[in-house]
């Protein structure tokens, strides 16, 4: 049997199971993990062929690009200029378009190179020195996720500036939606401070949206969908934002 040891200085998690769960996902749930530590950072794993190697591999690979994303995510979005709120909201959008694991089948072919010729594997140094293209690839996914939340902001402000939103610290007493076969949506509703308003978004714009409604902060919302599918990414982000509010459909 051959024993590698995989361990982690950088992220303060225990790998044990985040190992075993990849193992068992790749079909290889047979392969020993012995924590090494109270920390849980280092971990002893047994390899006894090929064809666990292969498996060991491909579990690494996916601990690394798609758990171990987290950290390295997380701490790009900490260091931009954004409000706590708009950060979480940065951090969940890159976090959901980079999880397809799209390169995790070409790393992993590299890493079982690595690994027959190596015994250790530390994490974040194999990360950060050989796969640096993927996490270049998260970094140009945040600034993208950035200048999105501020184009969502200015959106807001010149909405709010010109009258069609109230204060956002007034908020809405209802606001309906209508989601238009056009794919264009339609917010219109009363204002807290008496009044009502109507707001014409175009198709395409459906973080702005979003931005609005958060914006609105209503007590009742109701949503309409006349898209026939059309606007299913907003419809669903809608249920996201405001739990199980219910959406009625036409489709």
């Amino acid at each position: 049997m051959r024993l590698f040891s995989v361990l982690t200085n950088e992220f303060e998690v225990c790998i044990k199971p985040l190992i075993e769960r990849r193992l068992a996902s790749c079909g290889f749930a047979s392969v020993p993990v012995r924590q090494n530590g109270a920390d849980g950072r280092s971990v002893t794993v047994g390899i006894e062929s090929r064809e666990e190697l292969s498996g060991l591999a491909q579990a690494l690979t996916q601990v690394m690009l798609l758990d171990l994303r987290h950290f390295i995510i997380a701490d790009m979005v900490e260091e931009l200029p954004f409000s706590l709120r708009d950060k979480e909201r940065i951090l969940i959008r890159v976090l959901d378009s980079s999880s397809d694991g799209a390169g995790c089948e070409k790393a992993a072919i590299k890493l079982e190179e690595y690994l027959r010729e190596n015994r250790m594997l530390i994490l974040e140094g194999y990360l950060h020195f050989r796969l640096r293209d993927e996490i270049e690839s998260w970094s140009v996914l945040v600034d993208a996720a950035a200048e999105e939340q501020l184009v969502c902001d200015e959106f807001a402000e010149l909405a709010e500036s010109l009258g069609l939103l109230p204060a956002r610290s007034f908020g809405a007493r209802e606001v309906t939606v209508i989601l238009n076969p056009d794919g264009s949506c339609t917010l219109s509703g009363q204002k807290e401070d008496s009044g009502e308003f109507r707001i014409d978004c175009a198709p395409g714009n459906d973080e702005g949206v979003l931005s609005l409604l958060r914006g609105l902060a209503p007590g009742k919302l109701s949503v309409y969908d006349f898209s026939f599918g059309r606007c299913g990414e907003l419809r669903r982000g809608i249920e996201r934002l405001f739990g199980e509010k219910p959406v009625p459909s036409e489709e």
